[in-house]
């Protein structure tokens, strides 16, 4: 991506750091494949139909010709959709076109609710899943209670983890960074500013989360902030952890909830990271964000669910009831 199409990108579309790191690599992919250091506009005009020949042949799967696609779209068209200049229209409108095809292809399939093969292999069923918690919680917890170390503590966190993905509507990475305060302290953060993630602790056994706007830019509710009660049980190795003399603070009140190993506020890359681990640790599989989600909601729509419930779990989860349906919910 040369400079200039990048600066439009933060100027006009202003894409997340994520949105755009996916879209750079992409075009270095691009570039990489055509013997190319860059991609200008008006080379990728001059070359549209070896481009989109190359994402025909060499890009495997949809989602990588939806991405690529996109990638060839945003070059053409950086200040926004549908906004090209007029020397370089002709190419973006074929683009678009292959584009809105290649997604039309990739949403019936998802309407099938067919899960994918990468998906078939790492599934975990949900009962294997929830033995499983209950074979390493016991132990874990007697183990950071007779000998508290960074060992015991990271190994109890982990539970905490499988907890929230598991008997939770699982959210995205929205529990790091995250503030545990309690809750006369939330109560006086400003109903309009409480954009950020917290963990409002009430008692040892009473406690929510309320996810805030700046956290989760996707929400599509139309609240400030979701308000997710804590299951007890996970409530109660929560306070253990947070209370506990391995931390760094004095007291738990305005401090980090998940911590590294370094006990210092856990990122969302590193919360990535620790969810991909202990699935490989425990199951031999590879489980991200996304199919824990696809895991849960499949579980849950297994039998008959009220409307409510749903609707419920799908605001708790920060997306619609459709997008559940459409992304989510794996027929068996």
């Amino acid at each position: 991506m040369n400079k200039a199409t990048e600066n439009a990108l933060n100027k006009y579309r202003k894409l997340s750091v994520s949105s755009l790191t996916t879209y750079k690599n992409s075009i270095k992919l691009i570039a990489a494949a055509f013997k190319k250091k860059k991609l200008s506009a008006t080379w990728v005009n001059n070359n549209i139909d070896a481009l989109l020949k190359w994402v025909e042949v060499e890009r495997k799967k949809q989602t990588q010709k939806v991405t690529s696609l996109t990638a060839i779209c945003i070059i053409l068209s950086p200040k926004g959709a549908k906004q090209p200049k007029k020397a370089h229209s002709e190419a973006y409108n074929k683009t678009n076109m292959v584009l809105k095809k290649t997604n039309g292809a990739s949403q019936h399939s998802q309407q099938k609710q067919e899960r994918k093969s990468k998906d078939e292999d790492n599934w975990v069923d949900y009962q294997e899943l929830s033995d499983y918690i209950e074979t390493i919680e016991g132990p874990r917890f007697l183990a950071f209670e007779e000998t508290p170390s960074m060992k015991t503590y990271r190994e109890l966190q982990q539970v905490v983890l499988f907890r929230l993905y598991h008997f939770s509507p699982p959210r995205r990475l929205s529990y790091a960074p995250m503030t545990v305060v309690n809750e006369k302290l939330y109560k006086n953060i400003t109903v309009g500013k409480r954009e950020k993630s917290y963990l409002v602790v009430k008692s040892k056994t009473k406690m929510y989360f309320s996810f805030g706007a700046v956290a989760d830019k996707s929400k599509v509710t139309t609240k400030d902030y979701v308000i997710v009660d804590v299951p007890i049980e996970t409530a109660k190795l929560i306070y253990e952890l947070i209370t506990s003399s391995l931390r760094n603070d004095l007291t738990w009140n305005n401090t980090s909830f998940l911590v590294n190993t370094k006990m210092n506020s856990m990122t969302k890359t590193t919360l990535n990271k620790e969810l991909r681990k202990i699935f490989k640790d425990g199951f031999d599989k590879v489980v991200g964000v996304s199919l824990l989600r696809k895991m849960y909601w499949s579980e849950k729509k297994k039998n008959d669910m009220p409307l409510k419930e749903a609707m419920e779990i799908a605001e708790a989860m920060n997306h619609s009831l459709s997008t559940a349906q459409l992304h989510y919910v794996k027929k068996f």
